[in-house]
């Protein structure tokens, strides 16, 4: 009697954890599915904002001391290129989605910096412009991350500063033939500042200090 109960007993602790698994696997493969609808959600958004602010670029290339507020779309610009960060963290950086979406993204982030330099040489000369080219390779750069936090907040503080993040490993034309007329080296990141090259990491004071000087 003993043993039965003992086998019993044993039965039904098999029976709850085989219960349990397959109740985390449900999950599991539940939260699964939500987040690549939310992701796709995201793709699809992103995709329709990148089609609007293409528009917006060609809108005001026509008119870049127009009265349009040119801040609204570098916010937008920016916006994007969170939403572009989030399916990158989610999908992982080799996703050919993701890739496919920073190399659109990377473009429009050019003519952005290209109208933004218009605005600046026609408009208003106080703008000033920086390019930030990174590697996702651990090896090529320990300071990137470092870096991106770091212009990160100094355009925070300082809203006549725009700022541009190229992934190095883009293969992009656009992109390469900026990286062609700019640098030539593999030492990263690499920074332009106002059409001045620099290698290396700078902190938001050095960016402000290099940007404030080289406009003398």
């Amino acid at each position: 009697m003993a043993k039965q109960a003992e086998t019993i007993k044993y039965a039904a602790a098999i029976s709850i954890a085989t219960l349990i698994f397959f109740t985390g696997l449900v999950l599991g493969n539940f939260t699964a599915n939500q987040k690549i609808t939310e992701l796709d959600k995201f793709e699809q958004d992103l995709r329709a904002d990148s089609l609007a602010l293409e528009l917006q670029y060609d809108i005001l290339s026509e008119n870049p001391c127009g009265s349009i507020n040119h801040s609204t779309l570098t916010d937008e610009l920016y916006e994007l290129g969170s939403k572009l960060t989030f399916m990158e963290n989610g999908l992982g950086i080799d996703d050919p989605d993701v890739i496919r979406l920073k190399e659109y993204y990377s473009t429009l982030q050019i003519r952005h910096w290209l109208l933004a330099k218009q605005e600046k040489n026609e408009c208003n000369p106080n703008i000033n412009l920086i390019m930030y080219f990174y590697t996702n390779d651990e090896t090529g750069c320990d300071k990137c991350d470092e870096q991106g936090y770091a212009l990160t907040y100094l355009r925070k503080d300082n809203p006549d500063i725009r700022t541009y993040a190229f992934d190095n490993e883009i293969d992009n034309v656009a992109l390469n033939t900026l990286k062609q007329i700019y640098f030539e080296s593999e030492e990263f990141p690499v920074l332009i500042l106002n059409e001045q090259t620099h290698h290396g990491f700078l902190d938001a004071q050095q960016m402000s200090d290099y940007l404030y000087y080289s406009t003398e």
